[in-house]
């Protein structure tokens, strides 16, 4: 415990030096800086916690996995990337396609799995004068037919979604910002483009 000279009657002496502070909830000392809880002049919220407020992770919601984000792709006939986009977990994937159908045009093939199921979505691609390979959902009560042969091509993009996987900061989801993490994934496509030329090559 220490020396003779330590203890004893010296003990007193050398605690009288030390500030006193009351105990809160049982501890001796206080646990935050002095200025905790404290706001700017007028009420306004500090900058810090402003800037923290705006780098809250807005497609990060729960799924029946725990929290998670989506991403969603379009690719071409090979399975190559052209459209990515993230949404919340939640989300519905049907009404995520409206904005990522520019890329498709008249005498195409739209090939997705039944989260894509809706008549908006058909009519769209009907409208462009492109064709619809979409699973139906099994509880429709009138479900449109489908082309199974062109519909098991569908595997290149599943195929696309491994090889995005292999990438470890994306499969954990290391960065928490939606801008930082779709960077990564535009970055992991840029990747896999990469690959194809450097085997052509």
């Amino acid at each position: 415990m220490g020396t003779a000279e330590g203890l004893g009657r010296d003990i007193r002496r050398r605690l009288s030096g030390l500030r006193r502070v009351r105990a809160i909830r049982g501890q001796l000392v206080h646990p935050g800086s002095p200025a905790r809880g404290q706001r700017k002049k007028g009420g306004e919220e500090s900058a810090g916690a402003a800037g923290l407020a705006d780098l809250r992770a807005v497609c990060m919601g729960r799924s029946r996995g725990g929290l998670t984000t989506k991403i969603h792709a379009v690719t071409d006939a090979h399975g190559l990337p052209v459209t990515l986009k993230l949404t919340a977990g939640q989300a519905h994937d049907g009404r995520s396609a409206d904005d990522m159908l520019a890329t498709i045009g008249p005498g195409q093939t739209l090939l997705t799995d039944a989260a894509y199921d809706s008549n908006r979505l058909r009519e769209h691609l009907a409208e462009i004068g492109a064709r619809a390979v979409i699973r139906p959902i099994p509880r429709r009560r009138d479900p449109p037919p489908l082309d199974r042969d062109a519909y098991r091509r569908r595997n290149r993009i599943e195929r696309f979604f491994s090889k995005l996987k292999h990438y470890r900061a994306i499969a954990t989801r290391y960065e928490k910002h939606d801008a930082n993490f779709l960077a990564l994934v535009k970055l992991a496509a840029t990747r896999i483009w990469l690959r194809v030329y450097e085997s052509v090559t």
